[in-house]
């Protein structure tokens, strides 16, 4: 409480008074002739100038005149009197404030004695003014009126309520001091510490008892912690059962049936010794509440007194609301922050335990911030020793061989860097070794999106390099091998071609001078003469046409249009097409072409085509289906029948060299391989799905 001079209220006056609204009319309608001040006509001029400015303001103000100090007050004021303003004109402030007279009258005394102004500032007064002693806080002054003779005649009390402040003020802390539970390291202590917070408020909270839920037992509520009760509470209020019309001493159960946000209620005889709080009264009523951590998650419920010396209203009602939600959300983060750190763990574990080196590089000079084990492994380096040093520092050998301009070109411009197979030279037991790493080099940014340093990851390649070294020398030798291979093919097929027409001859030589009453083995012999020389003349042709493929011989490409070359092929195949007597269906537009090499575009449907009439089924007509469709990437074209098939285990080999799956047909086994090689030449592919006794489909992608 401070104190200071005031000047004295001015001693100039009217006569009497006027105006002042409600408090004006009944300050002149009432018997002043048996008040302690007399008639009004008798009233000093220094009291009808205060009662002026009194009346006529907008602001709270009171004037206790005189030794008794007898009571005059606006309509401002009236609400501060409560229901005591039915009677408190005129009357004495000891008669009006009995409850606190004992404090402030000492206090009015002085400033009628001393003629000196008080002012307090949120000063607690317990008033009794609507039935029951309430929690009050005023910010008022006192003002000394002077009489004409200087004298101090009465005290001019201006006032403002900040009951609603100040309690506001507190639970607002309260309410802060709460949230900082969400950083305890477990839910495990939520409740003693959360308990321990409210305690610190027993003028809002009186008493209070915090209950929880197991998730996997929602039929009762455990007590958890409590506070402001004289004694344990006892078995019946330890565990509450949430099972409707089951018996309880809260109303839990009522309150999940009927969606309840609170309940409020008088406990009764719950306790041995009824709860006050800070004040001397006991507690008529309590509050329960569930607590939530999702809308939907009931992970408690809270029971709490309300103060003997507030009513429950409204404001009362959201602040326990508030503390309930506090409650929840202070679960919540300690449930997210759990799942968080476990991620972390993950993380820092994954991090730990990741087979590539991991290393993050901060700032400009590519501090390093941390590296996990293969990194350190990696580099050679102890990570304890060189964290917080610059990569360079900490990596010397490093050092101009390149990396510092990458990163920095990475730091500085925000783009990633991925590096295949660099070499680096690091010293090895104090030896300079090469060594082969791929790499990415990624910027680090912050919330605001600005790098801030660089994320590196790493894996060792030297291995894998050195092995795809002697691949490639041995590759160059295979190629070399093929090389010659392919020459020999090629040298073979033309250098036997002589042989094999000398050979004809002389068997068509010897067949005109054989007698004609030959005996028929004599003939048959000449017969299988002759067709060992068709076939042997068929594979050296065939042999002929890898051996082109393998050296691309024929580059010349051009449109083609798909409809002529299948007539053409048609024809040259005519006489195998009547004797098996296909059934062909064309599903191609007249206008579709394909740039492709003519020579082979004839040669893969001619050995398509023949393959499905040599193969064809004895079982069933022979059917051939030919089409045409197109797609982004690829020309398609699919020629389907339905003649033996193959075992679809057996497809893959089909396209291999010499294979053939029927033997009780004539074949060399190398028309599918050319077919094969020439798409594989070409970017293209050949695709086969065939089932035994039903069919075979090929279709022939031709890359656009």
């Amino acid at each position: 409480m401070s104190q200071s001079e005031n000047p004295p209220i001015p001693s100039h006056h009217p006569e009497t008074f006027t105006g002042g609204g409600r408090m004006g009319e009944r300050i002149r309608e009432f018997d002043w002739e048996k008040s302690a001040v007399g008639a009004n006509e008798h009233w000093s001029p220094s009291l009808k100038v205060a009662l002026n400015v009194c009346l006529e303001a907008y602001f709270p103000i009171a004037i206790y005149w005189g030794e008794s100090f007898t009571l005059f007050y606006n309509d401002a004021w009236s609400p501060i009197s409560g229901k005591k303003n039915e009677w408190a004109l005129g009357k004495p402030g000891k008669e009006v404030w009995p409850e606190i007279w004992d404090e402030i009258g000492t206090i009015f005394q002085q400033v009628l004695t001393e003629g000196k102004s008080v002012r307090s500032k949120n000063a607690l007064l317990p008033m009794h003014r609507h039935g029951y002693t309430e929690e009050c806080y005023f910010d008022y002054s006192l003002t000394p009126i002077r009489e004409e003779d200087g004298k101090v005649g009465g005290i001019f009390n201006a006032v403002v309520e900040t009951t609603y402040q100040v309690i506001d003020e507190r639970r607002t802390h309260l309410l802060h001091a709460l949230s900082t539970t969400s950083k305890l390291p477990s839910l495990a202590d939520i409740w003693g510490n959360a308990i321990n917070t409210l305690a610190l408020y027993p003028k809002d909270i009186p008493f209070c008892l915090l209950y929880s839920i197991n998730r996997n037992d929602l039929s009762e509520a455990t007590l958890r912690s409590y506070t402001g009760l004289h004694n344990e509470p006892d078995n019946s209020l330890k565990s509450i059962s949430l099972i409707h019309d089951a018996p309880s001493s809260w109303p839990f159960a009522q309150m999940l049936k009927e969606h309840q946000s609170h309940c409020v209620f008088d406990f009764g005889s719950q306790f041995e010794t009824p709860p006050t709080g800070s004040w001397p009264e006991p507690c008529q009523q309590a509050i329960a509440l569930p607590i939530y951590s999702k809308p939907t998650q009931l992970v408690g419920f809270i029971v709490a007194g309300i103060s003997s010396r507030r009513q429950i209203d409204n404001k009362y009602i959201d602040f326990y609301q508030l503390v309930a939600q506090q409650l929840g959300r202070t679960i919540t983060d300690i449930k997210d922050r759990m799942v968080l750190e476990q991620e972390q763990a993950k993380l820092l574990n994954l991090f730990e335990q990741a087979p590539v080196a991991i290393a993050i590089l901060s700032g400009p000079n590519h501090v390093l911030e941390v590296a996990n084990p293969v990194g350190a492994k990696l580099w050679g380096i102890e990570p304890e020793k060189v964290l917080g040093l610059p990569l360079f520092d900490a990596i010397p050998d490093a050092r101009g061989q390149g990396f510092e301009e990458l990163l920095n070109g990475v730091y500085h411009t925000g783009e990633p860097f991925v590096g295949q197979e660099l070499p680096i030279t690091l010293l090895k037991d104090g030896a300079p070794v090469t060594e082969y790493f791929t790499f990415v080099y990624h910027p680090w940014r912050d919330e605001q999106g600005r790098v801030i340093g660089i994320i590196t990851v790493a894996t060792g390649v030297t291995e894998q390099v050195e092995a795809r070294k002697v691949i490639e020398a041995k590759n160059i030798t295979l190629e070399k091998i093929n090389a010659d291979l392919d020459n020999f093919v090629y040298m073979a097929s033309h250098d036997l071609k002589t042989p094999i027409a000398n050979i004809e001859g002389l068997v068509h030589t010897l067949k005109r001078h054989l007698p004609s009453e030959n005996p028929g083995i004599i003939q048959q012999l000449v017969e299988y003469m002759e067709l060992s020389i068709e076939r042997f003349k068929s594979t050296l042709t065939d042999m002929a046409h890898i051996a082109r493929l393998q050296r691309q011989v024929d580059a010349e490409v051009k449109e083609i249009l798909l409809t002529e070359v299948l007539a053409e092929v048609q024809e040259d195949l005519r006489i195998a097409i009547e004797k098996a007597d296909v059934r062909f269906e064309i599903d191609i537009n007249h206008s579709a072409t394909i740039r492709f090499s003519p020579k082979n575009m004839r040669s893969v449907i001619y050995n398509l085509l023949s393959n499905a009439i040599k193969y064809r089924s004895p079982e069933r007509h022979l059917q051939i289906r030919v089409s045409y469709e197109e797609s982004a990437e690829y020309q398609t074209l699919t020629i389907e029948d339905n003649g033996l098939g193959i075992d679809p285990s057996q497809k893959n080999k089909i396209f291999t060299m010499f294979q053939r799956l029927h033997d009780h047909v004539e074949g060399t086994g190398l028309g599918l391989y050319i077919i094969n090689k020439i798409m594989e030449n070409t970017g293209g592919k050949i695709e086969v799905d065939s089932q035994l006794d039903v069919g075979s489909i090929f279709k022939v992608y031709f890359k656009r």
